[in-house]
């Protein structure tokens, strides 16, 4: 965004939200698989407490990498947007 007050409360809600997914995994454990793994596999909360137990999942060091190459590469196309259009 152009404001950076915009940009930390968008940053706050995100972070937030992944943080509560650790609740809502808990929450519909008894309903949807797939979207119980779903939520368990995006949790921050899970992913630290294994890293706390000195246990590194393999899943988590996957986890993190590719969520970083998300924002890039979405950040990269919205520079190159923000470029094309001015």
């Amino acid at each position: 965004t152009s404001n950076q007050i915009v940009a930390a409360m968008m940053t706050f809600v995100l972070i937030t939200g992944f943080f509560s997914l650790t609740l809502i995994n808990y929450v519909l454990s008894a309903n949807s698989r797939m979207l119980r793994e779903l939520t368990a596999y995006v949790a921050q909360v899970d992913h630290m407490d294994s890293f706390s137990r000195g246990i590194v999942d393999s899943r988590a060091l996957l986890f993190y990498p590719s969520v970083a190459v998300l924002v890039l590469v979405i950040t990269y196309h919205v520079f190159q947007y923000r470029r094309w259009k001015g």
